[in-house]
């Protein structure tokens, strides 16, 4: 996230933290884990800030800050199935988002879209559901139907797990592992703000990366420290990274 774009941000979710302390309730859109993980690290005193994303362990979420006392609020999700031919279309996360960006909807309207087992789900924010329903019903030139769920879906991560032998466990050593970069090179995309651990800006080339990390790099994907072990018998660290098919 670029500067600019992470003061405007932070500035939105203070004027919502206002909001809540003065006894009103305020709902995002959808947030990636970059803008969720900010609001966790903000600290707000005297309200709530709950997180809901339509989908069990969905990546995007709606963000509610509501007072202390306020009853739970209604994120305002709604989760659709596309209903589709598998003979006349094979559906991919980037068809299904770019026929609703071609429909005028914007991103942080939309939040997963999840294919689980030739089945594909969306959710997004009710306010635009009707707009969604009457307009969304083809993808490329293929009709499509939707069919609202009301029980909650499970995103489905798999792994491809790739063991590698690193001198340490410093940022920049790891990402040159991951990604098969030199280690110069991988200092240069950490200094040049490319690189996020656990979804928060790491400029730092010595942090120590720890069991459970996610490291993403902007172009490059996102790769999860799976497992730290032993020592191989050249003195180097086996760290076991996960990469999502």
């Amino acid at each position: 996230m670029e500067t600019r774009e992470l003061d405007f941000f932070k500035k939105q979710i203070n004027s919502l933290a206002t909001k809540a302390l003065d006894k009103r309730v305020s709902l995002t859109n959808f947030l990636d884990e970059t803008k969720q993980a900010i609001i966790l690290n903000s600290h707000f005193k005297g309200i709530t800030v709950d997180f809901a994303s339509g989908f069990q362990g969905g990546e995007y979420k709606r963000a509610i800050f509501r007072p202390l006392a306020s009853a739970f609020a209604d994120f305002k999700i709604v989760v659709y199935e596309i209903l589709y031919n598998e003979r006349f279309l094979n559906l991919t996360h980037r068809k299904i988002l770019g026929s609703l960006m071609e429909l005028g909807i914007k991103r942080e309207s939309i939040g997963d879209i999840v294919l689980n087992e030739n089945k594909a789900y969306f959710a997004c924010c009710k306010e635009i559901s009707i707009y969604v329903e009457n307009n969304f019903k083809t993808i490329g030139h293929t009709a499509i139907e939707l069919k609202e769920v009301l029980v909650p879906i499970t995103v489905k991560k798999e792994f491809i797990d790739k063991e590698f032998s690193l001198a340490s466990l410093r940022l920049d050593v790891v990402v040159a592992g991951a990604y098969k970069i030199s280690r110069n090179e991988a200092a240069s995309i950490i200094n040049n703000g490319l690189v996020s651990v656990n979804h928060i800006l790491c400029l730092n080339l010595s942090y120590q990366v720890k069991e459970k990390d996610i490291l993403s790099v902007k172009h490059k994907g996102r790769v999860y420290v799976r497992k730290i072990g032993g020592l191989t018998r050249s003195s180097k660290i086996v760290v076991t990274l996960g990469f999502l098919k």
